[in-house]
């Protein structure tokens, strides 16, 4: 297991009383009342003792701390009773954020205030038994501003000529293509 996509990606520990985040300051900050939506991609390490039931992002105007109150107005998370390993490959994280403007800083991680409740035991070896650690990866992050992106067309196609002979001239007005895909 590689990273996503690229060359790389960054982990993430969690522990019983220790657990790290991942943040990014944003080129600029989010403007209130935009939607953006939010994608990554997360996966446990095949050789962790432990998994986690919650994994997402926190949207603010400062740099994440452990005191800062979050919910569902300022972040994503994605949850599951029975742990999120997924047979130890890529989970995909995604949903829309609406801005309430300022916000400069995207966090990634496990805010549950208490890790231990939200950490679950996977059977492993013996000599795994005594550390407790749930390492997942961490790749390719995206925030968009959906405002800019280009919806598919859902009207009818332009009507056309029925019959069209070499060196005709077609028109066509408002036509996006997606590219990459």
């Amino acid at each position: 297991h590689g990273p996503h996509t690229g060359e790389a990606s960054v982990g993430l520990r969690f522990q019983l009383k220790y657990k790290e985040y991942l943040y990014v300051k944003l080129i600029e900050p989010l403007k209130a009342g935009k939607v953006y939506h939010y994608e990554t991609f997360y996966r446990l390490l095949s050789i962790s003792t432990m998994g986690l039931r919650n994994f997402g992002v926190f949207f603010s105007k400062r740099r994440f701390a452990l005191n800062d109150k979050i919910d569902t107005t300022n972040s994503l998370h994605m949850y599951n009773p029975k742990g999120l390993i997924n047979n130890y490959n890529w989970i995909k994280l995604e949903g829309d954020y609406k801005a309430k403007g300022g916000e400069r800083y995207i966090t990634i991680g496990n805010f549950v205030k208490n890790t231990k409740r939200d950490m679950y035991k996977l059977n492993r070896k013996k000599i795994f038994n005594t550390f407790h650690e749930a390492y997942y990866f961490v790749d390719d992050v995206t925030l968009i501003d959906r405002s800019d992106t280009v919806h598919p067309v859902t009207a009818a196609a332009p009507a056309v000529k029925n019959e069209l002979k070499t060196g005709d001239v077609v028109q066509f007005k408002s036509i996006f293509f997606e590219t990459a895909k």
